[in-house]
């Protein structure tokens, strides 16, 4: 049998810990904070999980009328403000208004999002979109709709550069005149899928993970295993948002979308740094 020995911390659980044997079995295995039935735990194995209490971002405090959100542009579309403050696209941050913003115009968070990208020169950080090779249908067809909405906003795109998810979300959004990178596990590039702009080979095997989590602003999650699930630990790790669809694993702190545009309204506010810390 398993061993489930937990750490508390004020009655909530921190830590888990789970020992077994090659041969073991367990109904329910603990990883990451996700449930797993019949899982083989080929030990002696240790893992260690780590409940986040708090979160900086938080989908489901947001409105989901996003044209509630003061947003403007100047008349001769050259500064991004809501009245008080205004976007730096280099920093990706907001800073005061100290410059008259003359004939400003109402804008929507997208069209602010492809104002940053298609006019300001704002830095290409990338969104980081995570699934496994091995993907259903339905995930192929929801990475592809999520990567053609990303391109349409010349949103950046970071992935693992392979087959699967990873595939269809690069082929949506190259289609749709965006930019993706790939982080290559193998030591060539050419091993990256065919719609990836810009392949990096690292070398690295699934450590590149870890790179993924690291260099992303957000991360959304389109199905997946393990590996899916280590990416998600990380970008929790590294306090990412991280946004869940297509029976991705649950993860405390991640958060379940219902649907790609639910996605795309919790990016935008993620890109924007909204609503703005006071």
């Amino acid at each position: 049998m398993v061993k489930r020995l937990e750490k508390a911390h004020h009655g909530r659980t921190i830590a888990v810990l789970h020992i077994g044997a090659m041969d073991d079995q367990s109904d329910r295995v603990a990883f990451f904070g996700l449930d797993v039935s019949k899982v083989l735990v080929c030990g002696p194995l240790r893992i260690r999980a780590k409940r986040y209490l708090t979160r900086r971002f938080n989908a489901n405090t947001l409105p989901r009328d996003l044209s509630v959100l003061p947003l403007f542009l100047s008349g001769d579309r050259g500064i991004l403000h809501d009245g008080t403050q205004r976007f730096d696209p280099r920093k990706l941050a907001w800073t005061t208004l100290d410059i008259p913003a003359p004939d400003s115009v109402s804008v929507s968070p997208a069209e602010a999002v492809l104002w940053l990208y298609e006019e300001a020169n704002a830095r290409m950080v990338p969104i980081g979109v995570i699934g496994p090779r091995q993907a259903s249908e339905r995930q192929i067809a929801v990475a592809e709709q999520l990567g053609r909405r990303l391109g349409e906003l010349r949103i950046p795109l970071l992935n693992g550069g392979k087959n699967g998810v990873m595939e269809a979300v690069s082929k949506g959004c190259v289609e749709s005149g965006g930019l993706v990178l790939g982080f290559v596990p193998d030591e060539e590039w050419t091993e990256a899928n065919d719609f990836v702009t810009i392949p990096l080979a690292t070398g690295l095997g699934p450590a590149r993970n870890v790179l993924i989590a690291r260099a992303s602003l957000a991360l959304v999650a389109i199905g997946g295993e393990y590996g899916t699930l280590s990416e998600m630990a990380f970008g929790l790790h590294f306090d990412k948002p991280v946004f869940t669809l297509e029976d991705a694993p649950e993860v405390d702190g991640a958060q379940r979308m219902e649907s790609v545009e639910d996605v795309m309204s919790a990016l935008l506010l993620v890109i924007l740094q909204l609503p703005r810390q006071s």
